[in-house]
């Protein structure tokens, strides 16, 4: 599958591809209780598939969930923000 991997500094490259209907994989990172919601109370690097935007809500499935049920996750869209676009922002786009 075809792909890149861009660093990003904001939403603007991700509302695109999601308007396409192409989730983005988000490589984040963040402090001790810094995330609101996440399995993780830290990471060095983590990532997760972002599939959606829902007013100040980013959609997220998170493979450090405890259990499959648990996985869709939505996030504060200002906390994640800062947890991937303050540490390189990496993103991997894959073409459908």
């Amino acid at each position: 599958v075809p792909g890149a991997v861009e660093l990003l500094s904001d939403w603007s490259l991700v509302t695109a591809s999601l308007e396409q209907g192409q989730p983005v994989v988000a490589s984040i990172r963040y402090a001790k209780d810094t995330l609101s919601n996440s399995p993780q109370a830290a990471s060095q690097g983590h990532l997760v598939v972002v599939y959606g935007i829902v007013g100040s809500r980013v959609l997220v499935n998170d493979p450090a969930a405890p259990n499959r049920g648990t996985v869709s996750r939505s996030y504060d869209i200002r906390e994640f923000g800062e947890a991937w676009f303050r540490h390189r922002g990496a993103a991997y786009i894959l073409a459908s």
